[in-house]
């Protein structure tokens, strides 16, 4: 019902494709459909009509969306290059991305990857601090190939981070 009629509730469609927590179970990652359109249908569209460098890929998003870049740089991490997520959503289903680092981190010690991870400074403080917690765990796990920019923008709440973040990452 909330995909149908005059009323659609976009907010839950989007989210379908976002969030890692539709993508998990209790005993694995599942692969992310978004992740395989983006992968088998939107890069080789753009990389065949376009100008464009295949080895400096970047994927970026906000909030939802910065998490799903997130979820995205943990099940293909070689799909791009650099991966921007700002503020992104990382208390969703109880911090489900720092279990997914902290798996990710028994497996594989590499990340060959740019990550510019940042955070508004007038956020509200438990998201903040989720996603500071989530930096500090990412740089405890010291992977090879990594090169971490956190970053915080000062005076901005989580609507108001979209411009400076995308600028600077």
């Amino acid at each position: 019902k909330l995909f149908q009629g005059k009323n659609v509730n976009y907010d839950s469609l989007r989210l379908l494709d976002l969030l890692p927590e539709r993508m998990t179970t209790a005993d694995r990652v599942l692969e992310s459909p978004l992740i395989a359109f983006i992968e088998e249908s939107v890069l080789p569209y753009v990389e065949s009509n376009y100008r464009v460098d295949s080895s400096e890929r970047a994927l970026g998003w906000t909030s939802a969306g910065g998490l799903f870049t997130l979820f995205a740089m943990y099940q293909n991490p070689d799909l791009f290059k650099r991966y921007i997520a700002i503020s992104p959503g990382v208390t969703r289903k109880n911090n489900s991305l720092l279990k997914i680092d902290e798996e990710y981190s028994k497996k594989i010690k590499k990340l060959p990857v740019r990550l510019f991870l940042s955070a508004g400074g007038d956020e509200y403080q438990p998201f903040r601090d989720a996603i500071f917690n989530l930096q500090k765990q990412i740089e405890k796990n010291n992977y090879q190939g990594l090169s971490l920019c956190n970053f915080v923008i000062k005076g901005e709440r989580h609507a108001g981070v979209c411009a400076e973040g995308y600028t600077r990452g």
